[in-house]
């Protein structure tokens, strides 16, 4: 964004923003919205951290490396409230133990540690994600492998994707107004929109995508509710095969074959019939 169009949301010298922090609720698969906080540019992500937190003990926190705070880790840990994140690359770390890794596993390292000032012990978890990167990941929640924390801290690449999806499809890269309300209205209504669109999919039980749900409803939505249920839960009238390859292996037998017996006048036939 730039700054003189919008001094409300001053970032650098030249440059303006706004901020969305974003809780996504993954349950069995499923993933939906669950809080939302907008904010200017300039705040740090882990002003936000406490907003975000669900107070519930059988909740597991997945947050990046943005929000990251000893104090608030300690306190977590105190409450019972149970997080998972990346550590900074200069994060200081005391070994408390060394625990044992399976070799078959694509864990490097499992470890009980504390980092930098805290006083709650954390297991530490290290392995490289899909481009052999090395990945240091910290949680508080005991009871968990190493092997599920890693499997959980790789599903929160699916925010990243949901912020992807609502660029793409609901056209937040575009903004009609340069007020702050008007701004921040234009990002409630493209959540709204999202969240209606998942609302709308689980009622009728469609099995397609978002996007194809999404489709669906830019095209009837001036129809009655009723004829709307009707045409997406359709059936094709046709069946198709779609595209079909070449047997390259037949066609090359059958056109030896031809050659072996010499059968093969039909080759100096110049004649080109487009309905044969």
């Amino acid at each position: 964004m730039c700054l003189s169009g919008y001094e409300w949301a001053d970032f650098r010298e030249t440059k303006a923003g706004i901020k969305m922090h974003t809780s996504i609720r993954l349950c069995n698969d499923t993933l939906s919205l669950d809080k939302m906080i907008l904010t200017p540019a300039r705040p740090a992500d882990e002003t936000q951290l406490d907003e975000l937190i669900v107070y519930q003990l059988d909740v597991l926190h997945v947050f990046d490396r943005g929000y990251f705070n000893f104090a608030k880790f300690d306190a977590y840990s105190e409450k019972g409230i149970k997080f998972a994140t990346r550590i900074k690359a200069n994060t200081v770390v005391h070994v408390v133990e060394e625990l044992l890794v399976d070799p078959s596993s694509p864990i490097t390292r499992h470890a009980m540690v504390t980092i930098g000032n805290m006083k709650h012990p954390l297991q530490l978890i290290e392995t490289t994600d899909s481009n052999g990167k090395p990945i240091r990941i910290v949680c508080n929640d005991a009871k968990r492998s190493a092997q599920e924390i890693s499997d959980i801290y790789r599903n929160r690449w699916k925010i990243e994707l949901f912020f992807k999806w609502i660029k793409q499809h609901l056209v937040i890269t575009t903004l009609y107004g340069k007020s702050e309300n008007a701004v921040y209205n234009q990002v409630y209504l493209a959540m709204i929109t999202f969240c209606l669109i998942i609302l709308m999919k689980n009622k009728i039980g469609f099995k397609g995508t978002l996007l194809e749900m999404l489709r669906w409803i830019k095209d009837g939505y001036d129809q009655s509710m009723a004829t709307f249920i009707l045409k997406v839960r359709k059936e094709p009238e046709r069946e198709s095969s779609g595209r079909r390859r070449w047997d390259n292996e037949r066609i090359f037998a059958e056109t030896l074959a031809q050659y072996e017996t010499g059968d093969v006048l039909h080759l100096d036939d110049l004649t080109y019939d487009p309905f044969v």
